[in-house]
């Protein structure tokens, strides 16, 4: 029973304050999308990380002579940036 939405649930059933709704073996609220990942989108998150990861390493590998061109110029803290912002901004949002 939840007692916040005042309704029976199924076992493994938790409730998600962002939502505010019962969720079906709820692993988290994803901050990117707004919602909560459950039992019954769990794969299309998990396909969207893996598009996304593979779009990163396709844009990298296109840009490599850009690459290339920064790290022979010399690393500096502008250059080690320049590599790593993007990486960052896909794991922390």
């Amino acid at each position: 029973y939840c007692y916040t939405c005042e309704t029976h649930t199924p076992p493994r059933c938790s409730h998600c304050y962002d939502c505010n709704v019962c969720v079906l073996r709820r692993d988290h609220h994803c901050v990117f999308f707004g919602r909560c990942v459950g039992f019954r989108n769990y794969r299309y998150f998990l396909s969207c990380l893996l598009f996304m990861w593979s779009g990163l390493l396709y844009a990298t590998l296109m840009n490599a002579e850009v690459f290339i061109v920064i790290l022979k110029e010399g690393l500096t803290l502008h250059s080690v940036l320049l590599l790593l912002i993007p990486w960052i901004m896909l794991v922390s949002g």
